[in-house]
């Protein structure tokens, strides 16, 4: 009985580890591709372009992430935000679900309003 047990303790087990090692082969050449694209998407970012265009360390001081961790981070959500954030029949937003995504992590990390941070972009 107890042998029965621990047999299929360890087979479930051995299935679990090998269900992990089937899906991080299938999820690295998607996470090696968000790595190498240092592209934002085909909507316009001019709040994120601002920050990125003056290097990588204004974005990493703004978000406490590069360029390639920001990415990686969109993809899990984009769908869902995009989907909601171009819900509805309304006027269109002024900035981008990505744009927004942005300002929701500076927030985070500063806990100031987002026009004291935009001061700064005199372009945008």
């Amino acid at each position: 009985m107890a042998r029965d047990v621990l047999t299929s303790i360890a087979d479930a087990s051995n299935k679990e580890a090998d269900n992990h090692r089937r899906a991080s082969l299938l999820y690295e050449g998607v996470l090696q591709e968000n790595e190498d694209d240092e592209t934002f998407g085909d909507f316009d970012t001019p709040y994120i372009d601002s920050y990125a265009s003056q290097g990588t360390q204004p974005f990493i001081t703004m978000t406490n992430l590069n360029l390639s961790e920001f990415n990686r981070l969109w993809s899990l959500c984009e769908c869902e935000a995009n989907a909601a954030w171009y819900e509805g029949r309304c006027r269109k937003n002024r900035v981008s679900a990505k744009d927004a995504f942005f300002m929701l992590l500076t927030l985070l990390k500063h806990y100031n309003t987002w026009d004291k941070h935009a001061a700064g972009t005199s372009n945008i």
